[in-house]
């Protein structure tokens, strides 16, 4: 073989339907002392908790993601800042394998947190996504096969074997739309899932063929 070959990137993605959703919320208290801040919020994450496994998700598919205890401080404007109370802190991703039924699920753990609640994120992904990575991986391929050929071509060389091949899966992209957050007892939240993208980047490099 001789030359330094080809190097080239390919790229493939394939959308589909989302299987689960991870929920990211938690509570937010603040209280004079930071024992009352404490036993508050552990209070209010109880609740959340149990509704969220009360509404269908399971143990093992909850996890703390944050947990903090800050003192905070008031700024008033003819003084120095002075204490003003402690704000505690308690995050849990909730991952709903029923994608139908997370917007009853938030309204269930928003209306047992109450005014404590916080919502961050809601992201979609896709647990059986075998198919999709190997429908991206072909299309990723296909992709550098199509540059490295024409970049052979250019040259007037052959494309010999291939010699590495390096791949990258990115995070599912798919932007949800949470259409409203409080919980009025009313209506479900609405949650327009949508489509995932399930991408491949993979670098291939190639020999020029003998001539």
């Amino acid at each position: 073989m001789g030359g330094p070959g080809i190097r080239v990137t390919g790229r493939g993605s394939v959308s589909g339907a989302p299987d689960t959703v991870s929920v990211t919320m938690g509570v937010s208290v603040r209280r004079p002392t930071a024992p009352e801040a404490i036993a508050a919020a552990a209070a209010s994450a109880s609740r959340l908790t149990e509704a969220l496994k009360q509404s269908g998700v399971a143990g093992n598919d909850l996890r703390t993601a944050n947990y903090s205890i800050n003192q905070e401080f008031a700024y008033p404007t003819d003084a120095a800042p002075r204490p003003d109370g402690f704000r505690v802190s308690n995050d849990v991703v909730a991952k709903v394998r029923n994608v139908d039924n997370v917007g009853a699920v938030i309204d269930a753990a928003t209306a047992a947190a109450g005014d404590d609640v916080v919502v961050q994120n809601v992201s979609f992904g896709m647990a059986a996504d075998t198919g999709a990575l190997e429908s991206a991986r072909d299309a990723a391929f296909a992709d550098a096969m199509a540059k490295a050929e024409q970049f052979a071509r250019l040259s007037g060389r052959g494309l010999g074997r291939v010699v590495s091949v390096v791949e990258t899966v990115l995070p599912p992209s798919g932007a949800p739309m949470l259409a409203r957050m409080a919980f009025d007892g009313a209506a479900t939240t609405p949650i327009q899932a949508g489509e995932v993208e399930t991408s491949v980047t993979v670098e291939v490099s190639w020999d020029f063929a003998d001539e």
